[in-house]
């Protein structure tokens, strides 16, 4: 899920230094640069858009008027990305995107608005509804280097990447692990983070997990992967307080190999970490392809003192019955239902019903996908027992969660639910 940006600067705060943003294009993971078209009639954040765009390898394309915007209309193409603001003057960026579904359209949008959050969210729900591919919106003032990251992210997506340059990153340590903290919702304690693969490409920066694991998922490089995520989020868990647990993705490739549960094991003894307080997460239809074996290895790592969560739980074909013989320790509710159930009411008795089958189970159940204050009480109402989610905390550096829960603790209450 795209990750909505929201750190601000004013826009007087210097770009960051050109080492703040790499140029695209190395070691075979190379790309055209692409365009920004750039729809502002504030010629300053034109001008501070374009100089973003061209430290991180594309070419700026001002368009400041509607005259400019009817010259360039047909020339925008999906390997391009448009900036645009909402209040544009004699005309508004509604109206624009009006004119960007008549002309198929189909290069990312990203708005950047000053209007309050509420009109930008309408507005990029508007475009979603024209069919455009809307990007996550992002206020002004904003922070320079995080529109520069959607440009490399953007620019990133339309490189080709192979198994080899996967290999490559593995075998020279450029897979790092960022931690999105789970509270416990009764208390509002920070309780765990769930470990989440990155690649820190020297060249092209961040590359996220939707871009490699989809290649490589079924491929035994996973195993290597899994197991150097798996290594980097042990090392962090040692680090923090014994009440904090950390959940690894292990896909079905890993825990298809009879040596796993053992390899996994010996990796939490180097860190000198409990197993008990390491969750292992699996997704409900790879657990389902064959449950037979699925269950002999869920027991093993249960015998080793493991959790195991079935995740993404009600997106899948698992039977009562097939649930009933896994001795899973942990349901995640899963954030298809979660971030809709305040206006889905399918969705909404989706994520009841699935709470009241884990407790009815004597099973812990965590939602992902919290965005709001609202769902989180919901929840809690349930009886959800954990929350992970954007209104708790975006996935963050492993160096950073210890300061994230210190920094946590002391501005949460203690809260319960009678």
């Amino acid at each position: 899920m795209p990750e909505p940006l929201t750190n601000v600067v004013p826009f007087e705060t210097a770009v960051p230094s050109p080492a703040a943003f790499s140029p695209i294009g190395a070691r075979g993971l190379s790309a055209p640069p692409s365009r920004v078209f750039i729809i502002d009639d504030d010629e300053a954040i034109v001008a501070l858009v374009g100089s973003i765009a061209e430290r991180v390898g594309c070419a700026p394309v001002p368009v400041t008027s509607l005259a400019r915007l009817n010259e360039v209309m047909d020339d925008i193409d999906p390997a391009d990305v448009v900036v645009l603001d909402l209040n544009l003057g004699a005309f508004d960026g509604v109206s624009v995107l009006r004119r960007f579904q008549q002309h198929s359209c189909k290069s990312p949008i990203l708005v950047v608005s000053g209007c309050e959050q509420r009109v930008r969210a309408s507005a990029v729900q508007f475009g979603r509804q024209l069919g455009l591919d809307m990007l996550s919106p992002i206020a002004k003032p904003f922070d320079p280097a995080a529109m520069a990251d959607t440009f490399r992210r953007h620019a990133s997506a339309r490189a080709a990447i192979t198994v080899a340059d996967v290999e490559h990153a593995i075998e020279n340590d450029e897979l790092t692990v960022h931690m999105q903290p789970i509270v416990d919702i009764k208390t509002r304690r920070a309780s765990g983070a769930e470990a989440l693969v990155r690649w820190q490409h020297p060249v092209r920066g961040m590359i996220y997990p939707d871009k490699f694991i989809p290649l490589v998922e079924r491929h035994p490089l996973m195993l290597p992967l899994t197991l150097t995520v798996a290594h980097q989020a042990f090392a962090t868990a040692a680090g923090l307080p014994d009440s904090i647990s950390v959940a690894i993705n292990v896909p079905p490739i890993c825990l298809g190999d009879a040596e796993f549960p053992d390899l996994l094991m010996s990796i939490a003894t180097k860190h000198r970490i409990s197993s008990a307080r390491i969750t292992v997460e699996i997704t409900e239809t790879a657990a389902m392809a064959d449950p037979t074996f699925t269950a002999v290895q869920v027991t093993r790592l249960r015998i080793k003192g493991f959790e195991v969560s079935l995740d993404d739980f009600g997106t899948g074909y698992a039977s009562l019955t097939e649930l009933h013989r896994m001795p899973v320790s942990v349901i995640k509710v899963d954030r298809s239902f979660v971030s809709r159930l305040l206006r889905d009411e399918e969705a909404k008795a989706i994520a009841r019903m699935t709470v009241h089958l884990g407790r009815s189970l004597g099973l812990k159940v965590v939602a992902e996908g919290v965005e709001d204050r609202e769902t989180l009480e919901l929840l809690g109402s349930w009886g959800c027992d954990e929350a992970q989610g954007y209104h708790i905390a975006r996935p963050m550096p492993a160096e950073a969660l210890a300061g994230w829960i210190a920094a946590w603790k002391e501005n949460q209450p203690a809260h319960t639910f009678g």
